[in-house]
């Protein structure tokens, strides 16, 4: 209580300061409701207050990291996820996200241990710039945080040497340092790709590879996922909703129309059975390139399908196709086509599989007995919302750690057996009725 209160100060001004408070505070609340919905959509208004007031209001709620300071930042990241560990379901590309200390004290740094250099003889910028490639590139809280990527200033002196192989053109072999190692580094299916000519001096030249293959030195995927924290899903009654206001079938975004796997030709036949919107250089809709993942996010709300289909049918080849619409948080399911072995490596709620069908049209009929089911749907969304995306494809800190320990003497004896032999295949479901 105020020892002295000004004339002004009366029931009447306390009254009125306490509704302008109350006012603003549902001003606040809509607002924040509004933007999550925003960034998911197609969940319907009611449900998306209910289910971010419960992350904000409650103060002994599980899912209330976000507002209590007490929690560490790494504490806050691992309760984002769900350990892998605890799943039955086990796959290189589900992963538990590590979080490091960014205690130094804790750390394995040594401030005796030789700084090791990472350069590039021919990285692309996408390699350089683009921030799936970025988790932790400064090594600041790595246990090895003794390395630097210079992106190809130090590449006659560095101590690990990248190659983009599909990009060398012409190039002659350089001359190599002693004890430099060489990577073979490359993201576009082997049937997109080859070495150059002659091959013979580049074909035992490389001591690592590093890409999309589960059998790579670095396993680098297209993005990696993780179980979203249970806490997290939606309520059973919003994917039902979700489902129920869905009125289109299948959409499909693509600009490659001539690929090695008649991706094309598939879809024309899908289309004498089901209804397939086309995006892009190949259809009749249109979305600009660099709004693509507006257009996605906007159109989960309308379609039931997404076609994941790959350009090529090669071993582990699996694009951001896939992992696009998990890293959006799409309500959608996407129907997959490609050499990567889905049933493998993702669960099976969480996607379609061709590889399960005979032809296009027992497909496309699947696809619309599985649309108009909304129980089956509405379950099969949940499936998949339980996965979500780490947004980067390979750890840089896993990397200084192998340059420090790796001590094995390897060479390849030849790369390009590696990486194309029996890797890719033609498609087998192509006139199939």
């Amino acid at each position: 209580m105020l020892l002295f209160q000004p004339p002004w100060f009366s029931s009447h001004w306390k009254k009125t300061m306490a509704l302008l408070i109350g006012v603003t505070l549902i001003i606040l609340t809509v607002s924040d409701a509004l933007l999550f919905h925003v960034l998911v959509p197609g969940i319907p208004h009611h449900l998306i207050k209910i289910q971010y007031m419960s992350y904000v209001t409650s103060d002994t709620s599980s899912n209330n990291f976000t507002n209590n300071t007490s929690f560490s930042e790494e504490e806050k990241k691992k309760q984002l996820y769900e350990p892998a560990e605890a799943h039955s379901f086990k796959s290189p590309y589900i992963s538990t996200p590590k979080i490091y200390s960014t205690n130094s004290s804790i750390r394995n740094s040594n401030f005796s241990r030789k700084h090791k250099v990472i350069s590039c003889y021919n990285c692309p910028q996408w390699f350089i710039l683009e921030s799936l490639n970025l988790h932790n590139r400064d090594f600041k809280v790595c246990p090895y945080s003794e390395c630097i990527f210079d992106g190809g200033d130090r590449k006659s002196t560095a101590d690990v040497l990248l190659f983009f192989v599909g990009a060398l053109g012409k190039s002659t072999l350089p001359r190599r340092p002693a004890g430099q190692i060489w990577v073979k580094c490359y993201w576009e299916s082997p049937a997109h790709y080859g070495y150059p000519t002659p091959y013979k001096p580049w074909m035992n030249a490389f001591n690592w590879t590093f890409n999309y293959r589960t059998d790579s030195d670095i396993f680098a995927p297209n993005n990696r996922l993780a179980w979203r924290n249970s806490a997290h899903l939606l309520p059973d009654s919003a994917y039902l909703e979700i489902s129920q206001k869905k009125t289109r079938n299948v959409a499909w975004f693509v600009s490659n129309c001539h690929t090695q796997s008649q991706r094309e030709v598939y879809v024309k036949e899908m289309q004498k059975y089901i209804d397939v919107d086309i995006y892009g250089n190949c259809g009749t809709h249109s979305c600009k390139r660099a709004e693509e993942g507006e257009c996605e996010r906007a159109l989960t709300s309308t379609y039931k399908f997404y076609l994941s289909f790959e350009n090529s049918l090669c071993k582990d080849y699996v694009t951001e196709k896939l992992f696009r619409n998990i890293e959006f948080r799409s309500h959608i399911i996407p129907v997959v086509r490609g050499g990567f072995d889905y049933n493998k490596y993702i669960p099976s709620g969480a996607f379609i599989n061709t590889a399960n069908f005979s032809s296009a049209k027992d497909l496309s009929l699947y696809l619309k007995e599985l649309g108009q089911d909304h129980v089956r749907y509405a379950r099969m969304l949940k499936e998949k919302d339980k996965l979500t995306t780490l947004n980067y494809k390979f750890d840089w800190c896993d990397i200084c750690e192998k340059v420090h320990t790796d001590n094995r003497t390897k060479v390849i004896p030849d790369i390009k057996e590696w990486s194309h032999k029996d890797a890719c295949y033609a498609p087998a479901d192509i006139g199939k009725s």
